[in-house]
């Protein structure tokens, strides 16, 4: 039943490529959250075409917001993205020295 909805398994996504961007890139810190942003919208867009407008779920519908693109995406969660990476990327940088530290131990 993995397909019966799959949107949960694209924040889980989302969650690992904020983990990814923070862990991996030596960047500032904004720019970080930009890109969150960036790559969560890209992925709200695609998942949008294919649930929504190809399999007519209609999980979400952005079309009354502006500068919305398809009813996918719009400026505004484009926003809402970039305030969410702020405390989940500080949420995957205690995971990430939670899991290190145990794994120090452990060795």
């Amino acid at each position: 039943m993995l397909l019966a909805r799959p949107h949960p398994l694209v924040g889980g996504v989302c969650f690992v490529v904020i983990y990814a961007v923070t862990a991996l890139l030596r960047i500032p810190l904004v720019w970080k959250w930009l890109l969150c942003a960036f790559v969560i919208t890209a992925l709200e867009f695609s998942s949008g075409c294919f649930l929504n407008l190809y399999l007519g779920w209609d999980i979400w519908d952005y079309h009354r917001l502006y500068g919305n693109l398809l009813g996918q995406i719009c400026p505004l969660y484009s926003a809402f993205w970039f305030l969410l990476s702020i405390p989940c990327s500080g949420l995957a940088y205690a995971i990430r020295r939670w899991l290190f530290r145990r794994t120090a131990v452990n060795s």
